[in-house]
């Protein structure tokens, strides 16, 4: 199950408890993962970063945290909502709150920069009220210093982006795509000459860590999935629906997808082979990889 309109499709169905899989698939350490993974990205206040498969936005956030300016892509609009939600609650003090308004006419399509808006190729938008969400890169008194997000729909593999970035990054996404080789290519391209690519990815552990965690997806995940949906709700900012039951198929394949995928010296190597200098690190006993690749000068 790797054709894009299908991953599409699921993407889209579990996107309100995507984050909860996450922290579930990754024992509760996906928030430390993501800064790790920005701290070894070796990222700057002014940088330009391309976050690809971004999902509900959280990697982008943390690059956009360290005053980077961030184009997060992805072709599942229910996660970009969720996304745009999330950053314009980030930005603004806790008692304002800011949604999208839905699929409006924008002007300019993909060439238009606007910060909270969610582009289509043709040239919808899912946008903030403009006022919600002030000017584009302002924030509130009392917030930490952010750089800006610019979500984007579209499919990684080919972007419609023109231009180079400091920084190319894909989290947890790229053992769903149908090509993860061809990924990693499209990633050194979209990276200016000297730039870097970043791909935090759970990866397949060997020897007996894999025994360890095929047991974990097999047996305690859907065990804590039924607790977590006969408790009825877990309390989040985007939404308190029942937890859905972490046994149903789609849930299944992205447990599944980690089994299938890459060992950690796998992901190097393809790093590698796509004329990169990788360099890599993997945490929590070897079930998630965070490979960092340098793109000559």
């Amino acid at each position: 199950m790797k054709k894009s309109v299908e991953v599409r499709t699921l993407f889209d169905a579990v996107a309100r408890r995507y984050d909860l899989l996450n922290s579930l698939l990754s024992a509760g350490a996906d928030r430390m993962w993501r800064r790790a993974a920005v701290r070894l990205s070796g990222a700057r206040p002014g940088d330009t970063v391309l976050d690809l498969c971004t999902g509900t936005g959280k990697l982008a956030q943390a690059f956009a945290d360290t005053g980077c300016t961030v184009t997060a892509v992805d072709f599942s609009l229910e996660m970009l909502r969720l996304a745009a939600r999330s950053h314009s609650a980030h930005r603004k003090p806790p008692r304002e709150t800011a949604a999208p308004e839905g699929i409006g006419e924008g002007p300019n399509g993909w060439a238009s920069r606007q910060c909270y808006a969610i582009r289509t190729p043709r040239s919808g938008t899912i946008s903030i009220p403009p006022s919600a969400r002030g000017p584009s890169g302002s924030r509130a008194p009392g917030t930490p210093p952010s750089g800006t997000i610019d979500f984007v729909a579209g499919d990684a593999t080919s972007p419609p982006l023109l231009g180079r970035f400091d920084i190319v990054s894909i989290a947890f996404g790229l053992r769903n795509l149908e090509n993860p080789r061809r990924g990693i290519e499209t990633m050194r391209e979209l990276a200016k000459p000297g730039g870097r690519i970043v791909v935090l990815e759970l990866v397949r552990p060997t020897g007996l860590r894999l025994a360890a965690y095929r047991f974990y997806l097999d047996r305690l995940i859907p065990i804590l999935g039924g607790l977590l949906s006969r408790r009825g709700s877990v309390p989040t900012a985007e939404d308190t629906s029942s937890v859905p039951d972490l046994r149903s198929p789609p849930y299944r394949y992205l447990a599944d997808s980690v089994l299938g995928f890459w060992t950690a010296e796998e992901l190097g190597a393809a790093i590698e082979s796509s004329g990169m200098r990788a360099s890599l690190t993997t945490r929590s006993g070897g079930i998630v990889a965070i490979g960092i690749g340098s793109v000559s000068g």
